[in-house]
């Protein structure tokens, strides 16, 4: 299974599946994870009406990317004309060369987006408007060259709506940014929220909503994790999903004033 946040599947919407085929962008993701967690749409890509290259500049990008947030180029996305939600011939010629430069890539995730496909397939997202993500991911080839196609299941983590529900909960505006917290050497999904004297950190799992994120509260300014308080959430399953981190963050002995 491959999961997408829910901001890198707004940027794909807006980017890629709003427009004509044959446009595209990266993916990234925390190292060691099945996460996309970053798009970066390529503007400078070498397009038609019915291909697409990857610009040179994107590459530049990617490594400004990786350096600034910790994160790893996990794959390319791209579009296609109406109902070929299959990879290219000459897809495939990219998908080979990118393992092939990137070494340290297990395997390369290769979305295409189209209009029209079949939702009920696991690795079909229906992004609306008739418009379907099909996910495929390239692995190389063991003993022999050329690489393997596969379809994984599709998923998403909707960090971003929960901690929207979560502020709209609260009487009054506060300060949140969204971004990453690395912890134990690996960047993790999270939400720093300010609030007077306060600092939240909202971390997120891997497997949200099935577990509760880990939070953590000091002193605003505070940037040392062992001296926040971990502060336990109530994490109700029977709860629906977008309402789960809004109800335990409210039950719980966070102080904030919003």
């Amino acid at each position: 299974m491959i999961i997408f946040t829910d901001t890198v599947i707004e940027n794909i919407k807006e980017h890629i599946a709003s427009h004509d085929p044959e446009r595209g962008g990266a993916l990234l993701g925390a190292p060691h994870t099945n996460i996309v967690s970053e798009f970066i749409y390529d503007e400078n890509a070498i397009t038609s009406s019915a291909s697409y290259t990857p610009s040179k500049g994107l590459t530049n990008l990617i490594r400004q990317a990786e350096t600034k947030n910790g994160l790893v180029y996990k794959g390319i996305i791209h579009s296609h004309p109406n109902g070929f939600n299959q990879p290219s011939a000459q897809d495939l010629i990219i998908f080979e060369e990118n393992l092939s430069q990137n070494p340290h890539v297990p395997y390369f995730v290769a979305p295409i987006v189209t209009r029209g496909g079949d939702t009920g397939k696991n690795n079909d997202m229906d992004l609306g408007d008739d418009m379907f993500l099909t996910l495929f991911t390239a692995y190389r080839n063991t003993g022999y060259n050329g690489i393997s196609i596969k379809k994984p299941d599709i998923s998403i983590c909707h960090s971003k709506r929960d901690i929207d529900i979560f502020i709209r909960s609260l009487n009054n505006p506060i300060h949140f940014e969204n971004g990453y917290l690395k912890i134990n050497g690996i960047n993790h999904i999270n939400t720093t929220i300010k609030d007077e004297g306060t600092t939240i950190e909202i971390v997120f799992p891997t497997n949200y909503p099935f577990a509760a994120p880990l939070i953590l509260q000091g002193k605003k300014g505070n940037t040392d994790l062992l001296k926040m308080e971990t502060i336990g959430l109530e994490w109700d399953f029977t709860t629906i999903d977008e309402n789960k981190l809004s109800i335990s963050l409210n039950k719980s002995t966070i102080t904030l004033k919003g």
